[in-house]
């Protein structure tokens, strides 16, 4: 066959091939055969893969069979298998999720400000305020955000509400040449 090709000659149909399927690949056109030859080949190689793997399966299967396992029974614990991996999976990712979460929850909670003071001084105290306000958030499919839950708790809850304005007084630089207030 690599004598034909390469003098020029259409190639042939491989020798493994029925003789119908070599007879229907010999009416094919000359120019149509060397491309239908190697989509064949393509093909061939991807079920070659397949039908290893089915025949490693078979001896597995076999395996077990050997041992007294039922066919429903090896495919039940193939099932409760992958989906104890999944679950596990999941689990991992779910707790890989819910630490960093929780990082970000302490790093907002102990952020200071350029003068060293917590940035957000009432965050324990609207920690409840900030978690059903987060909850809402998620019911209406908005991602939280932690400022803003942050100041949306702190205007809800008028006790810090007042703290934190006194604060805000507090904080601000005095005013040059104001001995009191005007009337």
């Amino acid at each position: 066959m690599a004598a034909a090709a390469a003098a020029g000659a259409p190639p042939e149909a491989p020798q493994h091939w029925a003789q119908a399927d070599k007879d229907m690949f010999a009416a094919l056109p000359a120019e149509a055969r060397a491309p239908f030859l190697t989509l064949c080949k393509r093909m061939e190689a991807g079920f070659t893969k397949k039908l290893t793997r089915a025949a490693q399966l078979e001896r597995d299967f076999r395996v077990f069979a050997e041992k007294g396992y039922s066919t429903p029974g090896i495919i039940n614990a193939w099932v409760e298998l992958a989906v104890r991996l999944e679950i596990a999976e999941q689990a991992e990712a779910n707790d890989e999720q819910f630490a960093a979460g929780q990082q970000q929850i302490e790093n907002f909670a102990n952020e200071v400000d350029d003068n060293g003071r917590l940035a957000h001084p009432f965050y324990r105290e609207v920690e409840a305020e900030m978690t059903g306000l987060a909850e809402l958030d998620r019911a209406m499919g908005k991602a939280p955000d932690l400022a803003d839950l942050y100041h949306r708790a702190v205007s809800v809850n008028p006790t810090v509400r007042e703290k934190q304005l006194a604060l805000q007084r507090a904080r601000r630089p005095p005013t040059s040449g104001a001995s009191g207030p005007r009337y």
